[in-house]
């Protein structure tokens, strides 16, 4: 089923699923538990893994087994070897949001509640294939205001999110010059609203029931931000053009030549309190950080031909930094 498909059976009820990747009208509920999908909102409502209540599975052995099942051989097995492992899963595992290399083994100690089904979240398949998952859902707020934010570059604007996160945003997300160039140079400028001077930008949205206070906090935030430019968003037809930039530059940033190699971070983690060090690090990508989670997502660098000559790489695909 397609998170749009979730939304839409929700919203009558004044719910929804709380995180929300760019790529919501096409993702899958299967594949965001797969990859422990977040969006810019898993800030204010979790991650997917936060937001997985149970799984009915098969196993690699053909097992058809329920999460909760707490009876079920395989998982009296899996909690005696965690048992076997509790300094180095205590230590090693869960130490920021959003760890994403290996296993979440910290969702199984005796301490989580033994909970098989947030630990499968992000297992990207290899330990079964899910024949249905029960969700949690989460309240929509009320009244929502956008803080749009420009910095000189995407370095500066990192360095600003622990200080904004202190005023309890629902999302936060960061947008990159050349984000917004493709996007500019593919949809035409008429097709973006107007930007806070800059070349990185911050969106961080504030949720409540009272419309005074969620413009009131946005606006404190405003004044702590040490931005070049920046306004409250308090219209909701403005704030999703605005967020519809987001959604326009996911997987644009390609080029359209057919690609022979493939050079750059798929994605990384990173403490939220060190992000700011990163994009000054890959300045040669396109980044677009979410801040909330200390991830950063730069856009693959595709070459015809001269690989020798790129500077090395780490490997493709997700990477751990400490």
């Amino acid at each position: 089923m397609v998170l749009d498909d979730v939304q839409r059976a929700a919203a009558p009820h004044g719910l929804r699923f709380g995180p929300d990747p760019s790529t919501h009208s096409r993702c899958t509920i299967g594949g965001m538990i797969g990859n422990n999908a977040c969006g810019s909102r898993a800030l204010g409502y979790g991650r997917t893994a936060d937001n997985v209540v149970a799984l009915d599975l098969v196993t690699g052995t053909g097992e058809a087994l329920r999460t909760t099942d707490r009876a079920s051989p395989t998982l009296s097995a899996l909690q005696r070897v965690i048992r076997s492992q509790l300094a180095v899963i205590r230590t090693e595992f869960g130490r920021f949001d959003r760890q994403v290399s290996g296993y979440s083994l910290e969702h199984l100690l005796p301490e989580s509640g033994f909970d098989v089904a947030k630990a499968f979240v992000g297992s990207e398949g290899t330990w079964g294939v899910i024949r249905e998952a029960t969700l949690r859902l989460v309240r929509t707020p009320a009244q929502h205001a956008l803080l749009v934010l420009g910095y000189p570059d995407m370095a500066t604007a990192a360095d600003a999110v622990p200080t904004l996160l202190e005023h309890r945003p629902i999302a936060c997300e960061g947008l990159d010059a050349r984000i917004v160039n493709v996007v500019r140079g593919r949809k035409g400028a008429a097709a973006l609203p107007p930007l806070p001077d800059g070349n990185g930008w911050l969106f961080v949205e504030f949720g409540g029931d009272e419309p005074g206070e969620v413009v009131a906090r946005a606006q404190a935030a405003l004044g702590v931000a040490a931005a070049k430019d920046g306004w409250v968003v308090p219209d909701a037809t403005a704030a999703a053009a605005l967020w519809r930039i987001r959604e326009d530059g996911a997987g644009r940033g390609r080029p359209r030549h057919r690609p022979t190699r493939v050079v750059g971070l798929g994605g990384c983690r990173r403490p939220t309190r060190a992000l700011g060090r990163v994009p000054a690090r890959v300045r040669s990508a396109d980044g677009r950080p979410r801040a909330d989670r200390g991830a950063l997502r730069p856009l693959r660098r595709r070459l015809r031909a001269h690989p020798h000559r790129l500077p090395a790489a780490p490997a493709r695909g997700p990477a751990h930094l400490p």
